[in-house]
């Protein structure tokens, strides 16, 4: 039984190394360039000085070891303050209907393979 984010990369990939690319420089300025081509970092609507940083910050090989993405996931965790609810699977998802809903501030309902029902944006 995992409690931490990221518990899969505790044994996998065996050979200790991502295959994703940790691509800190980009040679451009759009960020949003940038960001398409950073496959380890997680986007969140937090500034950098709230959450974790990009995951480049971590690490600084092509090819990232995998315990510096746990590390990552934790911090990204705990400086988010998120709720996160190890141990279960997810067997069911619906998107709450709302017509007060705009894009970004969805609702959603999840069921665990306990029947525990969470609410969530």
């Amino acid at each position: 039984m995992c409690a931490w984010s990221g518990s899969f990369f505790e044994r996998y990939p065996r050979h200790d190394t991502l295959l994703s690319i940790n691509k800190r420089h980009t040679g451009k300025t759009n960020v949003e360039f940038n960001l398409r081509h950073d496959w380890n970092s997680l986007i969140t609507d937090m500034d950098d000085h709230q959450a974790a940083r990009h995951f480049g910050t971590y690490s600084r090989q092509l090819f990232p070891r995998r315990d510096d993405l746990v590390k990552y996931f934790n911090d990204f965790a705990t400086k988010s303050h998120l709720k996160v609810v190890y141990n279960t699977d997810v067997s069911n998802v619906t998107r709450a209907s709302s017509s007060s809903s705009s894009r970004g501030n969805e609702r959603f309902t999840m069921t665990d393979q306990r029947q525990q029902v969470y609410n969530c944006q």
